[in-house]
């Protein structure tokens, strides 16, 4: 493969990924209404309780995403 093949293909999928996430994310609100719901008739304390739940679950999925960005980036100019 070529290198101006190489480049057209990251920018093609660069392009479809940023596609996808913008077809998505006008669905995304509508996944929270029963969360808000939930959030805006609770006490203070338990508004702080779903703040932090939502931090714990969403640790792992960056971890997994950092390890293997940081693998990928470590092994970019290994020999085949």
């Amino acid at each position: 493969m070529t290198e101006m093949k190489r480049r057209f293909r990251k920018i093609t999928l660069a392009l479809f990924a940023v596609a996808v996430v913008a077809v998505n994310a006008a669905s995304t609100p509508a996944q929270c209404a029963m969360c808000k719901a939930v959030v805006e008739g609770s006490p203070d304390s338990a508004v702080n309780g779903i703040n932090l739940a939502v931090v714990v679950l969403l640790l792992p999925p960056v971890a997994i995403f950092a390890g293997v960005f940081v693998f990928i980036f470590k092994h970019r100019n290994a020999p085949n």
